[in-house]
């Protein structure tokens, strides 16, 4: 499990591989989410966490809460003097990677084009350029033992979080955001087919 975390010493480039094995794990778990609330029987609970339909904003919650599960592992296994820092990684992780899908698929929808491969392709991509982003900030943070950032950052997490769990029950009426283009619903009122 160690070899998962991100490490405090060694060369610049060190964060590489265990960026990689971060965004595997974490595509993983993002792809699996993509099923689970259905799986659950359309629980309120699994709504909040894991996609409740093809909307946009669905796909950032499974992307988003595995990246912020993962920073929070790191941050509780390794020492206290790094889990501030582990905390601003994510952070970073989390909207850069936010940010490279909301382009990616402001492409597509400009592009008129949307296939399956292109969006697995982009979720990809994006967890592995969050997390491959997260660690090297932690890794220069760490080696300027600077945590000058740890508030601005915390808040930031703070408000994506919050911002997660409000969207997902009260959505707003932005279509390109929370529509599920497939069947023209919004977010969780949305409920797929055999949940309502």
């Amino acid at each position: 499990m160690t070899m998962l975390m991100p490490k405090t010493s060694g060369g610049p480039y060190h964060h590489i591989g265990t960026s990689a094995w971060g965004g595997a794990c974490i595509s993983l778990l993002g792809s699996a989410m993509h099923f689970v609330f259905r799986w659950s029987g359309c629980s309120a609970l699994a709504a909040v966490f894991c996609a409740v339909n093809e909307s946009i904003y669905e796909h950032i919650k499974i992307m988003l809460f595995p990246i912020l599960f993962w920073w929070l592992c790191a941050a509780a296994a390794m020492p206290r003097q790094f889990g501030t820092q582990a905390l601003n990684a994510a952070t970073v992780a989390m909207y850069l990677s936010l940010c490279l899908l909301l382009a990616g698929n402001g492409l597509s929808q400009a592009g008129g084009f949307e296939t399956l491969a292109y969006d697995i392709s982009l979720f990809v991509a994006c967890i592995f350029f969050g997390q491959t982003m997260g660690y090297y900030y932690f890794y220069k943070l760490n080696m300027a033992r600077d945590s000058s950032s740890g508030g601005c950052c915390h808040l930031l997490l703070a408000a994506m979080v919050v911002m997660l769990f409000v969207c997902t029950f009260s959505p707003p009426q932005w279509a390109y955001m929370f529509e599920d283009h497939h069947n023209a619903s919004h977010t969780f009122y949305g409920l797929p087919e055999g949940c309502q």
